[in-house]
């Protein structure tokens, strides 16, 4: 990969990172998503002009319904991302968000598109729902250990209980 390219993809993966603290920054709000929107939309409307000037008046029916698909998919995306990012950490919706793209992607391929996927992309896709699997089972260890109390431990009264004596049973 040269210099050029490996700079480039890690600018986008820097960006990318930076949008994702920053939406969760937000509080995962929808009014930072349509602002990003509309910015990266100005920003990138030269380069779309230039790109699709001789060619988008060419456009009949279904480039305009992919069109559509495409936006639709892609604000169910921002907005279930904002709306984990409201409810989790972004440290298990960022990678769960991430691991389960490839997963879509690819049962789209297979099931709406006839694509065949080789025994290295089946591996692949199996890696990353397993490490989305792994983290989440994590996570959710993690969360139980810390409402148990410690076996060691009684449970400490509520406040409203009143405490018992040795011979009253709870």
């Amino acid at each position: 990969m040269s210099f050029t390219a490996l700079s480039l993809v890690l600018l986008a993966a820097l960006c990318h990172a930076v949008w994702n603290v920053a939406a969760k920054g937000a509080g995962g709000d929808a009014r930072f998503a349509l602002l990003s929107a509309l910015i990266v939309s100005v920003l990138w409307s030269p380069v779309a002009l230039w790109a699709g000037w001789g060619v988008v008046g060419g456009w009949g029916a279904t480039e305009w319904a992919v069109i559509a698909a495409s936006a639709v998919v892609h604000v169910s995306y921002f907005l279930t991302l904002l709306r984990g990012y409201r409810a989790a950490d972004l440290t298990v919706v960022y990678p769960v968000a991430r691991g389960t793209a490839p997963l879509i992607s690819a049962l789209c391929a297979l099931l709406l598109f006839d694509e065949a996927l080789s025994m290295l992309g089946v591996g692949g896709v199996l890696a990353i729902v397993a490490g989305v699997a792994g983290l989440v089972t994590k996570i959710k260890l993690e969360v139980v250990r810390k409402e148990a109390p410690a076996e060691d431990e009684a449970p400490a009264p509520s406040p409203t209980e009143e405490p018992k004596g040795p011979d009253q049973t709870v």
